[in-house]
């Protein structure tokens, strides 16, 4: 009986390592997971960024969605693409969607990508992560903003500027290319708890 015992208390240690071990295989397994899902971000974020600054002015006939004329020229990843051929669709690897739109207002004129971050677990990294691949295309935007509202109209926040537009000295016309991380988070701070969208404005002309 007390083989038996001390058999039984042997296979219950061995039992509980054993769910130890797992629960970190499964944790380091997430993580990893995460890691990639984020760099998956970044060259989506990225390709599509590049290709729309690739074809500015193409696009310029009429305001409105140039997703379709992109996918045409074969510049959306295919993975990023749903919907139907009349009305296509983009979403990151985060089920996060993107629009692409020319827009005219007054004399202006500029194309704008805004990103709908609404993975709710992960929102703020998401959101460092869009605006760390942003950064190296400082040179060529006009501004990066974040707002609460689809429409962009209202809580307009975070205005942060392209080489050309920025101003070191003036507190209202910060660079993007010197945003650090607590400028990061400070930008982000919308979508810490909740989903919010974040704009990305480039081929200003106004």
């Amino acid at each position: 009986m007390r083989e038996n015992g001390r058999l039984l208390v042997d296979m219950l240690c061995v039992l509980a390592i054993i769910g130890v071990l797992s629960v970190g295989v499964i944790a380091g397994y997430s993580k990893a997971m995460f890691k990639y899902k984020l760099n998956k971000q970044t060259e989506q974020v990225s390709t599509v960024l590049n290709n729309a600054l690739l074809y500015v002015g193409e696009f310029n006939t009429s305001p409105g969605s140039i997703i379709s004329p992109l996918i045409k020229l074969g510049a959306i990843l295919e993975n990023m693409i749903h919907g139907t051929n009349d009305n296509p669709t983009l979403f990151d690897v985060f089920n996060n969607r993107l629009n692409v739109n020319y827009y005219i207002d007054g004399n202006s004129r500029f194309y704008a990508i805004q990103y709908v971050i609404d993975n709710s677990d992960y929102n703020l990294d998401i959101c460092r992560n869009i605006v760390t691949a942003v950064k190296e295309n400082a040179a060529d935007l006009w501004l990066i903003n974040m707002y609460k509202t689809e429409d962009g109209a209202t809580n307009i926040e975070g205005l942060t500027y392209g080489d050309r537009y920025c101003n070191p000295s003036d507190p209202d016309k910060p660079c993007l290319r010197h945003m650090g991380i607590m400028e990061i988070d400070n930008f982000c701070h919308y979508c810490q708890q909740d989903k919010c969208y974040l704009g990305i404005l480039f081929g200003y002309n106004g």
